[in-house]
């Protein structure tokens, strides 16, 4: 559990966040104390779901093969347990969490990373703006880049 938690002096005073968000740990058991629901907490933070699932049948719809981490029993793994056999299998993980994105930059083998950074927003949202850029980024990918930084 403490591995889903980061401390960074430059992000929310320094307060303790989930890792790859804003989202402050205090917020959410604050939260869990008042007696609010899982799925009202998920609602009111989406980025504790880092990308939709909803997500991977919009990128099926364009013909790529697209799994979320729920469907091939990875929600709640830990960063190696999605590295390595995304990297075995040669997949593209698109994730907003800068963690893959930092591995990246520090090992030369691996999966194509392509970090989408954009804030909270729903799943429509986030559809609505990643759609417009997908051809960029599938042509970066198809020229070998091996991490992609979305804005």
């Amino acid at each position: 559990m403490i591995d889903r938690i980061t401390f960074n002096p430059e992000q929310c005073g320094g307060r303790p966040c989930i890792r790859g968000t804003r989202i402050r740990v205090k917020d959410v058991l604050e939260m869990l104390a008042a007696g609010v629901s899982e799925s009202e907490i998920l609602a009111d933070f989406p980025d504790l779901e880092p990308l939709p699932p909803g997500l991977a049948p919009v990128l099926v719809r364009l013909g790529h093969e697209a799994t979320h981490v729920r469907g091939i029993g990875l929600h709640g793994a830990t960063d190696r347990q999605v590295w390595e056999p995304a990297a075995l299998e040669g997949a593209v993980l698109l994730t907003k969490d800068e963690d893959f994105a930092a591995r990246r930059l520090r090992e030369s083998d691996g999966p194509v990373i392509v970090w989408l950074r954009v804030g909270n927003c729903s799943r429509a949202a986030l559809i609505r703006w990643l759609l417009p850029l997908f051809a960029s980024i599938e042509q970066l990918i198809a020229d070998d880049e091996t991490l992609i930084e979305v804005r």
